[in-house]
C-alpha cells in the first residue's frame, strides 16, 4: 500500500509542476493582452504574493483540521479555474483578482502536497520529501519544453485551459484513488483551536530558515537571470540561451530522485556541505570564464550546479518538521512564509548589483551563499522526534 501511496504522492508533486509553470513561457503574450509595459506587467504578477502570503499562514491548520483531501480539492479546483480565467481578461483590475486567487491556490497545494509527502514518508516513504520534488521538477521541465513548442501554434488561452483542465482532471483521479490513506482530519488535538492561536506559535528557527534560504537561493537566481545572462553575456543566441537553464533544471531532477541511492552511503550533512561547495563553484566558474568556455562549458558547469544544489532546499525542509514542534503542514506553512520574505528581500539586492555593477557580480552573491550552506549543517543533528 505505501509504495502506491508514494507513488500517487509522487504523480501529484509532478502535475503541480506541470500545472503551474505552463503559462510562464508565454508571459509576453499575456503581457500583450493587458496592454502593459513591462514595469506595470511585473507589478500586478507580484502582487499575487498577497493570495500566497495568506495561505501560508493559514492553509497549514485547515490540511491538519479538515485533512487533506478537502483541501486538495478545492485548491486544484480554484486554480483551475483561476488559470483559466486569467488567460482570458482583459481588465486590469479583473486580472489582479485571478492572479491574488492563483498565488492562494499554487501555495495551498503547496502546503497540502508537502505535508502529505511528510505524511507518506512517515509511513514508509524514504526521502519521499526531497524526491518528490524531483517530479515537480519533472513536471515543471516537460510543461516548459511543451509551452516554448505550442508558442506561435496554439493560441495562450486555450493553450493553457486545456492544459489545466486536464491536469486537474488526473490530479482528483489521484486524490480520489486515495482518499483512505491521505491525511485523515483533526490529526491534532491542539490544531483544534483557531488559526489566530496557530499563528501565535509561529516559530522562526534561524537555522532552518537561513540554511534554507542559503541553499535555494541560487535556484531562484538561475531561474530569474541565466536566459538573460547566456545572451547577453555569453553572446549566445536567443533560441540556444535557455538551454544551461535547461542543463541545470535536468541534473536537478537527477541529483533529487537519486537520493536515496546516495544517502545509503554519506549523511546528509557531509551531502549538503559537498553539494554547496560543487554548486557554488561550479556556476561562479561558468558566469566568470563563459568568454572562454562558451555554451558547452556554460552548460556543463550549470549541470554540475543543478547536481550539487538538487538536494539541499528539501533536506533543510525535510529536517524542519522535527525540529519545531508542529504538524507538518504548518511547519511547511511557517517555513515558507519566512523564506519568500526572505527570497524578496535578496532578489531585489540581486537586481540592484545587476544595475550598479554587472550580471556575473549580482549572480556571484547566490553563489557565495550556497557554499556557505554548510555553516548551517548543525540542523542536521538528531533530536529526539516530536
Amino acid at each position: 500500500m505505501i509504495k502506491r501511496d508514494v507513488a500517487l504522492t509522487k504523480t501529484l508533486f509532478f502535475l503541480f509542476g506541470i500545472g503551474i509553470m505552463g503559462w510562464v513561457p508565454r508571459f509576453p503574450e499575456l503581457k500583450a493582452n493587458l496592454g502593459v509595459n513591462n514595469g506595470l506587467f511585473g507589478s500586478m504578477l507580484s502582487i499575487g504574493a498577497l493570495g500566497s502570503l495568506v495561505a501560508l499562514l493559514t492553509v497549514g491548520h485547515l490540511v491538519d483540521h479538515f485533512g487533506a483531501k478537502r483541501i486538495l480539492l478545492v485548491g486544484s479546483t480554484v486554480l483551475c479555474f483561476a488559470f483559466v480565467g486569467i488567460v482570458n481578461v482583459r481588465n486590469h483590475e479583473t486580472f489582479v483578482v485571478l492572479n491574488i486567487l492563483v498565488g492562494f491556490s499554487i501555495s495551498t497545494l503547496h502546503i497540502a502536497n508537502n505535508a502529505l509527502a511528510f505524511h507518506d514518508q512517515d509511513r514508509g516513504g524514504k526521502n519521499l520529501v526531497i524526491s518528490a520534488a524531483g517530479y515537480w521538477s519533472a513536471g515543471s521541465l516537460f510543461t516548459t519544453l511543451l509551452s516554448m513548442f505550442l508558442i506561435g501554434k496554439v493560441a495562450l488561452n486555450i493553450h493553457i485551459a486545456i492544459l489545466n483542465i486536464v491536469v486537474w482532471v488526473f490530479t482528483v483521479v489521484v486524490i480520489l484513488s486515495r482518499a483512505n490513506t491521505l491525511i485523515p482530519p483533526n490529526r491534532h488535538e491542539s490544531v483544534r483551536l483557531s488559526i489566530f492561536s496557530d499563528l501565535k506559535k509561529f516559530n522562526f528557527d534561524w537555522i532552518i530558515n537561513f540554511g534554507l534560504i542559503f541553499g535555494i537561493m541560487l535556484e531562484f537566481a538561475i531561474g530569474d537571470w541565466s536566459t538573460i545572462f547566456a545572451k547577453e553575456n555569453g553572446g549566445i543566441s536567443a533560441s540556444l540561451a535557455p538551454l544551461p537553464f535547461m542543463c541545470f533544471t535536468i541534473f536537478m531532477i537527477i541529483g533529487r530522485v537519486s537520493i536515496n541511492r546516495i544517502r545509503k552511503r554519506f549523511k546528509i550533512a557531509s551531502l549538503v556541505r559537498f553539494g554547496g561547495l560543487l554548486a557554488g563553484t561550479s556556476f561562479i566558474f561558468g558566469i566568470w570564464f563563459v568568454d572562454s568556455i562558451g555554451l558547452i562549458g556554460l552548460m556543463i558547469t550549470f549541470s554540475l550546479a543543478g547536481l550539487g544544489s538538487s538536494y539541499i532546499g528539501p533536506s533543510f525542509l525535510n529536517v524542519a518538521n522535527s525540529r519545531i514542534n508542529l504538524p507538518a503542514s504548518i511547519v511547511i506553512g511557517q517555513i515558507s512564509a519566512v523564506n519568500a520574505a526572505l527570497s524578496w528581500v535578496l532578489k531585489q539586492l540581486i537586481a540592484f548589483l545587476a544595475q550598479v555593477f554587472s550580471l556575473q557580480v549580482a549572480l556571484t552573491l547566490p553563489a557565495i551563499m550556497i557554499i556557505a550552506v554548510g555553516l548551517f549543517t548543525k540542523a542536521f543533528k538528531p533530536i529526539p522526534a516530536k
